[in-house]
């Protein structure tokens, strides 16, 4: 029979032998086992024309042992496993391109796994089975391509400006201390003058003179006060013509100003420390019960007193909240204000409710700028029409006349432009400067000092 060549391809674990034209002849009597390294095909070549053989079939198929554990393979198998591992853990590629990558390193391990070893090539050829060797060639180039990948893989790529961005530690601003913090402890570094009852001169000089000079002037007066400290003033703010805030360095200084006797009238003529007056509104009281048609109200003030003793409030001041039209009929109830010169006493009204003839009305801090204040010279919202500085408009049209005087037809809102008077309560703006004021109201202490 003449000699006959076999083609083996590799699939995956198995091998298998294919029938192909027969080349030719070698030397006779010796069967030669030749392995070209090219891709993943090899072609056996067996020649014997002096004994004939038994063909082998068309397709054999057989197992080829595994090598998982020694020599440059081993190395070659580990090296990759490690890069397929880096590139997956790797963030500047995309996801896509990662694994398109590593599947590619991955089937390069499953064809080093399945290389035979020189031993078993050798048990191979002696069982005259078709065998497959890889030369150190193959495992040097295969070996360079992975040392590429991984140098890749290693190697960072510039990055942009975001990812440089992004990376950079990001430095936390010092925590701001909160507004209402700051609120409340503004008045411990705060002494008010008052020349309310000071000549017209001295509220004139308060008009002319220049906060700096205003400083100086107070500042002389302090230091001339048998004070062991000589407080320091950080500055002063203008209140009108009559009125001057003073602040201090620190809140100890203020303490000792507020506690000395200081001749304020050295500095201005006429001037004297303001004792501030705390507000409480008492809802619910009987309209009968107090009388406002009286001019003196010093025996009301009295009895209101005596009826809170538990409240240890001293009364200086005492008027409705709103004043009664002659117009609309009497309510059957009122609210009044209650003004006293001790925050103290003013918290515990609001705290425990106040007194008349036995019944506990409800009390609330008195605080008309956190209510709805429209001027009725401009009819804008947040002052009083005595402090205006506006032009006067008409509240029904919006042209620039009084509204007493108004003799048009058609109405237009100063405030949104809309068809109705500027108070209208369906008047946008003024919505919007509700809901202000109700989150200015939510956001502070229903106490003076708590």
């Amino acid at each position: 029979m003449a000699p006959r060549t076999k083609e083996t391809q590799e699939t995956s674990s198995e091998i298998t032998v294919q029938d192909t034209p027969p080349p030719t002849p070698h030397t006779p009597g010796h069967i030669h086992s030749h392995t070209e390294a090219k891709s993943s095909h090899c072609h056996p070549t067996v020649d014997n024309p002096s004994t004939e053989r038994a063909p082998l079939p068309a397709t054999t198929t057989r197992t080829s042992p595994r090598n998982t554990n020694e020599g440059i393979n081993d190395d070659l198998i580990k090296k990759a496993k490690k890069a397929s591992a880096d590139l997956r853990n790797k963030g500047s590629l995309q996801q896509k391109a990662k694994d398109d990558i590593a599947t590619i390193i991955d089937e390069l391990i499953e064809k080093a796994k399945q290389q035979p070893t020189k031993a078993t090539a050798e048990t191979a050829t002696q069982n005259n089975e078709p065998t497959i060797t890889v030369s150190e060639k193959d495992f040097q180039a295969t070996d360079k391509k992975l040392d590429l990948i991984i140098n890749i893989l290693t190697k960072e790529p510039p990055k942009r400006w975001a990812q440089i961005a992004a990376a950079q530690p990001t430095i936390k601003p010092a925590a701001k201390q909160h507004p209402n913090k700051e609120r409340k402890d503004r008045p411990q570094f705060e002494i008010t003058l008052s020349a309310f009852n000071a000549p017209e001169t001295t509220q004139e000089l308060i008009s002319s003179t220049s906060h700096k000079d205003i400083t100086t002037r107070l500042q002389k007066t302090i230091d001339k006060a048998t004070l062991l400290e000589k407080p320091q003033l950080k500055g002063v703010t203008k209140l009108g013509r009559d009125m001057i805030r003073l602040q201090t360095e620190t809140k100890e200084g203020a303490k000792a100003i507020k506690e000395a006797d200081i001749a304020w009238s050295d500095a201005f003529p006429g001037m004297q420390v303001y004792k501030p007056k705390y507000g409480v509104v008492i809802h619910g009281v009987p309209t009968d019960a107090i009388s406002f048609d009286r001019t003196d109200l010093t025996e009301i003030k009295d009895d209101l007193q005596s009826q809170n003793t538990s409240n240890e409030i001293n009364i200086t001041h005492i008027t409705p909240l709103r004043k009664a039209r002659k117009r609309h009929k009497p309510t059957a109830h009122q609210s009044i204000v209650l003004f006293t010169e001790e925050a103290e006493a003013a918290d515990r009204c609001i705290e425990h409710g106040f007194l008349i003839e036995k019944q506990i009305l409800k009390t609330e801090k008195y605080a008309p700028h956190l209510h709805i204040t429209q001027c009725y010279k401009c009819h804008r919202y947040g002052h009083r029409a005595a402090k205006c500085r506006q032009k006067e408009q008409c509240g029904k049209c919006a042209d620039e006349h009084s509204t007493t005087d108004c003799t048009s037809e058609k109405l237009k809102c100063i405030n949104c432009k809309g068809n109705y008077e500027a108070w209208h309560i369906e008047c946008p703006a003024r919505s919007q400067e509700g809901a202000r004021l109700t989150q200015l109201r939510m956001d502070t202490s229903p106490f003076f000092t708590k």
